[in-house]
């Protein structure tokens, strides 16, 4: 659950939050803070609300309303508006980051009418680069955000139709993500994993079009296989034709077959 967040939740973002040094490594500080710390950001979470009429909200489990952590909305000038989470270890890998996450795209998007929402993360923050992919962010160059050299992710409404399946994979977590376009270029540098010519399909060497797309397997957080195709028109017999091409498919080293287990 999703509330706006109150100066009276500062205790519970010490806890879960602002106390904890694997959640802030990844924030403005980058250490855990001190619990007046925690006081301050309240209060401007609470101004923000009130200056703007949307902001981060205080994300709670729905069964046991014990706090999990923060997700929101911030609009800051030289920023515009940017999606932020800060969520304890207890909430990761639940799909808490991505419900909330979509919870205040849809806010900003269909509610606020807003032209693009942009997202800030640690180059190395692979977990949560993975839960912007998710959403549908496209990469979108860098970027000092609080001091600090940032990857700056962009969401449009366009970007908000790229479909999102959950696939049963003998229960394993693995996601199968659409988005319009190429894949990203941190996703096929994963996925080679160091090699140079990964022995997985080339491809056809086909031109791309405007109508690419791609398709990224994705569990635990990273990438394991990808995917690219294409629609084109063409004439063929004289006669106009949509043709479809696959571009190229790449697969992790350890998800190929005979890779050892455990790799």
């Amino acid at each position: 659950m999703m509330e706006p967040i109150r100066r009276e939740d500062s205790d519970d973002l010490f806890a879960a939050v602002v106390s904890q040094d694997s959640v802030m490594r990844w924030l403005a500080t980058g250490r855990a803070d001190s619990r007046s710390a925690a006081e301050a950001m309240c209060d401007g979470h609470v101004a923000h609300w009130t200056r703007h009429g949307y902001g981060d909200f205080a994300v709670r489990d729905a069964a046991t309303h014990a706090f999990l952590g923060r997700v929101g909305l911030r609009n800051r000038a030289q920023y515009r508006v940017d999606l932020g989470f800060a969520l304890h270890q207890r909430a990761q890998g639940r799909g808490v980051a991505g419900e909330a996450g979509r919870a205040c795209l849809d806010l900003a998007f269909r509610r606020l009418s807003l032209p693009v929402v942009f997202a800030f993360v640690l180059p190395d923050n692979m977990a949560s680069i993975a839960v912007l992919r998710r959403l549908g962010a496209q990469a979108d160059g860098t970027v000092q955000s609080s001091g600090r050299h940032c990857l700056r992710y962009r969401f449009d409404p366009a970007a908000m139709a790229a479909a999102e399946h959950v696939v049963d994979d003998a229960g394993a977590d693995l996601q199968l993500v659409h988005a319009p376009g190429p894949g990203s270029a941190d996703d096929r540098s994963a996925l080679r994993d160091g090699l140079p010519d990964p022995f997985g399909v080339n491809g056809l060497g086909l031109v791309w079009a405007d109508n690419q797309n791609t398709l990224t397997a994705v569990s635990e957080g990273r990438p394991v296989a990808s995917a690219g195709w294409l629609l084109r028109d063409m004439a063929f017999d004289g006669l106009p034709r949509r043709a479809a091409g696959l571009g190229g498919v790449l697969v992790h080293p350890s998800y190929r077959a005979g890779a050892s287990p455990g790799r």
